[in-house]
C-alpha cells in the first residue's frame, strides 16, 4: 500500500509488488510544476521488472487523500481516493484496463484507507 497526501514537492512512492510477482506499481505526483497537465494528479507507474511498461493518469487528485496497492490475488490494481471514489485497472499485455468496482475491490480500498490512515 502507498499513498500521499499535501506537500509542495514532489512525490515517489516505494514499488509494491503484485501477489503473482510478475508486476510491480508506483505512483509520482507533480506537485513543482503547475504548468504541466499532470500538476497535483496521482500517475501510476506499473513495472514489470525492472522495465515500466505503462504510466498512466489516475485523474485523482493529491489534495485528497489516496491509497494504492493490489488485490489479494491476481494483478488488480485498487486506487481509494477520497477525490474521484474508487478505482482498480488489471494489468496485461495491452496495458492497464479499468474495471468496474464490485462490493470486493471497494472493501479492498477501504483496507487501504485504513491501513494508511487508520
Amino acid at each position: 500500500m502507498v499513498s500521499c497526501s499535501i506537500s509542495m514537492s514532489d512525490k515517489e512512492t516505494d514499488p509494491i509488488t503484485s501477489p503473482t510477482g510478475r508486476y510491480s506499481v508506483k505512483a509520482t505526483v507533480n506537485r513543482t510544476d503547475e504548468s504541466t497537465a499532470d500538476y497535483a494528479y496521482v500517475i501510476i507507474h506499473v513495472f514489470d521488472g525492472q522495465t515500466k511498461l505503462y504510466d498512466f493518469n489516475s485523474r485523482a487528485g493529491d489534495f485528497n487523500k489516496w491509497a494504492l496497492g493490489w488485490t489479494k490475488r491476481g494483478d488488480t490494481i485498487v486506487l481509494q481516493t477520497s477525490d474521484i471514489g474508487d478505482r482498480a485497472w488489471t494489468i496485461d499485455s495491452e496495458g492497464p484496463n479499468a474495471i468496474e468496482m464490485t462490493p470486493e475491490l471497494h472493501g479492498i480500498a477501504n483496507e487501504l484507507k485504513v491501513l494508511k490512515y487508520e
